[in-house]
């Protein structure tokens, strides 16, 4: 990102994640997508790299939750969910991270926060799958 307005910074920058990505060099991946991401310089006018850098970002931040839930921090998994979430809503499959924070919690016994989740879920996408099961999660639960 020395000259990220040039021409070819767009096909370096995929190059090299995509290097990083074959070579299974995940903590590299993680700052050089956040250093991409925060370079307006270098995404202004490349709507598709943003685009990659924002899917690239979403899969490190989903990942990060879930190596929490396999750790047993169910607490810090729903935590996590909630704020990918809160910074993704308009992501196509935010959705998603909200029902996983409202599993979470409920896996950490806590409720309260388990049927915020499940109810946030079925009102922001009443007709999904998802929904669904939120409304169960929510039975089972006691609103």
């Amino acid at each position: 990102t020395t000259h990220p307005e040039h021409e070819v910074a767009e096909y370096s920058a995929r190059l090299l994640l995509d290097t990083l990505l074959i070579l299974k060099r995940q903590d590299d991946l993680v700052r050089w997508v956040g250093k991409m991401r925060s370079s307006p310089a270098l995404t202004r006018g490349r709507p598709e790299l943003d685009a990659a850098l924002a899917r690239l970002h979403w899969q490190i931040e989903m990942k990060a939750a879930a190596a929490l839930h396999q750790a047993g921090d169910f607490k810090g998994c729903g935590d996590r969910h909630l704020a990918i979430y809160d910074a993704n809503k308009k992501h196509r499959d935010s959705i998603d991270a909200l029902f996983n924070a409202g599993a979470c919690y409920e896996q950490a016994g806590l409720e309260d926060q388990a049927r915020r989740a499940f109810r946030t879920l079925v009102r922001r996408a009443p007709k999904s799958k998802l929904a669904a099961k939120s409304r169960e999660r929510l039975k089972v639960l006691g609103k």
